[in-house]
């Protein structure tokens, strides 16, 4: 049974992931404005380097996500989690005041780095839930995600009434009450003991697809499920642009799309799968 102190430490990681998910699609309703303001240029360049931008984010997520593992394993998952919070918090501080394209680049790169954390917040969960447990724990951690995406492009969207760069400073906000609670709230769940070296070949991402290929049935499920997820992807780059020059819509407008898209998402999942 989970102590009140871990039931409080499950919270604080489950709000990590929330705003981390958040982050992600809090800025998405005010990018193109944002980025036509900083390239100067129509709205069908700033769709292009959007894609950019966000595939930046995602590379660097790929690349990063075993490297945070395996950083928890060694250091401790507490440490991991709570650098991340406040990089976070910095990171969009610096892309709310970012005065050019590359700075926002930058800024994304280490957003990217910074988000994957994933897997030491997954190792954390399952450190301080009881087996019976485990099921319901990971289930709140999945339901985090559908949340994320449903209330950050809301906020985004209506805070991008107060200007392209709000939804920002939001989200640093976001991030800094959430590492200060961590900090008081947040104990270690890795035992000295327990630990293990930092290993650069277990920290590799392609380390693990080179393991899977062991496996046929599950690389013939990744084989399947990677051009379902490149599909799926395809849309939060371009949506809103193609909202605001196919109808004219509105942050607020492309936020609540968003949204709803991601209520049918969570909603499905739960119920019709």
């Amino acid at each position: 049974m989970q102590t009140p102190a871990q039931r409080r430490a499950l919270i604080i990681v489950l709000a990590a992931i929330l705003i981390d998910t958040m982050g992600f699609g809090i800025i998405m309703p005010v990018m193109p404005r944002l980025l036509v303001g900083l390239m100067h240029a129509p709205l069908s360049d700033a769709a292009r380097m959007s894609g950019w931008l966000l595939g930046i984010f995602a590379a660097m997520q790929f690349l990063f996500g075993p490297v945070m593992g395996g950083l928890g394993d060694r250091f401790g998952r507490r440490v991991v989690l709570l650098s991340s919070m406040f990089a976070f918090s910095v990171d969009y501080l610096v892309m709310g005041f970012a005065p050019t394209l590359a700075w926002l680049f930058v800024s994304r790169a280490f957003a990217g780095i910074a988000g994957a954390i994933f897997a030491p917040a997954s190792a954390y969960v399952a450190d301080i839930t009881p087996p019976e447990k485990r099921a319901q724990s990971f289930g709140l951690v999945g339901a985090m995600f559908g949340l994320g995406f449903v209330i950050g492009p809301a906020i985004g969207g209506l805070l991008g009434n107060l200007g392209p760069r709000a939804p920002f400073f939001a989200a640093a906000i976001l991030a800094l009450l959430n590492g200060t609670a961590g900090l008081f709230l947040l104990p270690e769940s890795l035992p000295v003991d327990r630990r293990r070296a930092f290993e650069l070949k277990r920290a590799n991402p392609f380390g693990t697809f080179m393991a899977l290929g062991k496996h046929r049935g599950i690389l013939l499920l990744f084989a399947a499920w990677f051009p379902w997820m490149l599909a799926h992807q395809s849309y939060p780059s371009t949506w809103a642009f193609f909202a605001k020059i196919k109808f004219g819509w509105s942050e607020a407008a492309i936020g609540a799309s968003l949204s709803y898209v991601g209520i049918v998402m969570a909603t499905s999942q739960a119920f019709v799968t």
